[in-house]
């Protein structure tokens, strides 16, 4: 496209060519939507497991389900508790919404799922 009307309407002048490629650069910025945030996944995390009195939690996979791949981005917790070890799935998909810019990451669904009962139990430190 840009090629195109660099040669249909410039006549060594360049003009046109850069206008065009920082309208295209510009247009290109304004729709990405980057990567998930951080503070986006923390403030789930800590609605999701509040109730949950979690010891100590670390992001690993253990087991992955059929809808993995069914979302744009999953974040596997592994979360420890006094009596059982759990695993959390926060499950994201990029939403088109009616404010600019037009996408945003939005927690869709979260499932918790038990790995290892009476598996962990949490060391006092001395």
């Amino acid at each position: 496209m840009l090629e195109g009307c660099f040669i249909k309407y410039s006549k060594k002048d360049y003009t046109l060519l850069v206008i065009a490629n920082l309208l295209l650069l510009g247009w290109l910025q304004f729709l990405s939507l980057g990567s998930l945030s951080k503070e986006i996944i923390k403030k789930d995390y800590n609605v999701v497991t509040k109730p949950l009195h979690v010891l100590k939690s670390e992001v690993y996979l253990i087991s992955g389900t059929d809808e993995y791949y069914k979302y744009d981005r999953v974040i596997p917790y592994v979360l420890y508790r006094k009596q059982d070890t759990l695993q959390l799935l926060l499950k994201y998909n990029k939403v088109w919404t009616s404010n600019i810019p037009s996408q945003k990451w939005q927690l869709v669904n979260w499932t918790i799922d038990s790995l290892f009962s009476e598996t962990y139990y949490y060391k006092k430190k001395k």
